[in-house]
């Protein structure tokens, strides 16, 4: 169980990184973005 909480941390730190402002509310238009250019490949 340690370890699935040391994934899940990690996981939800690079989420906060890469999609959330620094107030921590999360940039939808980074993750429409992320997803629109998944589906052209």
């Amino acid at each position: 169980m340690e370890e699935y909480a040391k994934v899940i941390n990690r996981i939800s730190r690079q989420f906060k990184q890469e999609f959330c402002d620094t107030q921590g509310q999360i940039v939808w238009q980074k993750i429409v973005w992320l997803n629109s250019s998944l589906e052209k490949q």
